[in-house]
């Protein structure tokens, strides 16, 4: 399946799920030392959209929440 009919099918099912995969694939993108302005450009007017918003929110907690138990894991680790 190409990916971008593959895509368009996974937009039609449930836009909240593109939204978290969108979510996600943004906090990689800006995650690098250096971002373009055309970056950080799209990435803003992507996250006007409030279900993108409330995705980034969610993706946002969910790695500060993951970060949060690997650093746990790695202090008992080390005890």
């Amino acid at each position: 399946m190409e990916s971008a009919t593959r895509e368009a099918i996974i937009d039609s099912e449930d836009p909240r799920r593109k939204a978290r995969m969108d979510a996600e694939a943004w906090r990689v993108r800006l995650s690098v030392t250096r971002i373009r302005t055309e970056t950080l450009k799209a990435f803003f007017a992507w996250r006007r959209e409030p279900i993108n918003r409330a995705a980034y929110e969610d993706a946002e907690r969910a790695g500060q929440a993951r970060a949060a138990v690997v650093e746990q894991a790695e202090r008992d680790w080390k005890a």
